[in-house]
């Protein structure tokens, strides 16, 4: 198996989605997430390795996802710099691309990282997958290939890939 980046709940290599209405607090739930894997402090009462983690933000402005940071690492008591150079973030508010488009970059990133530092990232968030799709959302045939890219990255990376979907 695997090793567990949330103790019980999450493995390197998988995926995980967090999904909800707009507006529900899906993006601050994966802030803290980050910030709990880039510092190995505890998410939901889950232990969470210490690793590197990407965080790709396609919807919020910067100013904003930094003040979100800034909120989530105040109110969980995270001192940033226990997450040290862990946490990278990548913002692409207003870029249009779908994640088949992406995921060469995404992956030439992911893999540079190790090259660079010799230690990889162990997970990328992507926020929201909504942005990054062009398919049908109830089509078995367009859900099944965005996720087969999703699948692609984890495999040639070695990341686990955790994001988020509107319902």
């Amino acid at each position: 198996l695997e090793p567990e980046l949330i103790a019980g709940i999450f493995r390197r290599g998988h995926k995980l989605m967090v999904s909800g209405a707009s507006k529900s607090g899906k993006s601050f739930m994966l802030i803290e997430l980050a910030l709990c894997l880039a510092s190995g402090r505890p998410w939901l009462g889950y232990k969470c390795q210490r690793c590197k983690v990407l965080y790709v933000n396609m919807e919020i402005s910067e100013p904003s996802f930094a003040y979100r940071i800034d909120c989530v690492s105040a109110a969980g008591n995270i001192n940033m710099e226990e997450c040290n150079d862990n946490l990278k973030i990548i913002n692409l508010r207003g870029t249009n691309t779908t994640l088949k488009e992406m995921s060469g970059a995404l992956i030439g990133t992911i893999l540079m990282e190790l090259a660079e530092t010799g230690t990889p990232y162990s997970a990328v968030i992507l926020d929201p997958i909504y942005k990054l799709s062009n398919g049908e959302e109830n089509s078995a045939k367009d859900v099944g290939a965005f996720c087969h890219e999703l699948d692609k990255i984890a495999a040639i990376t070695g990341v686990s890939v955790i994001y988020s979907h509107h319902h």
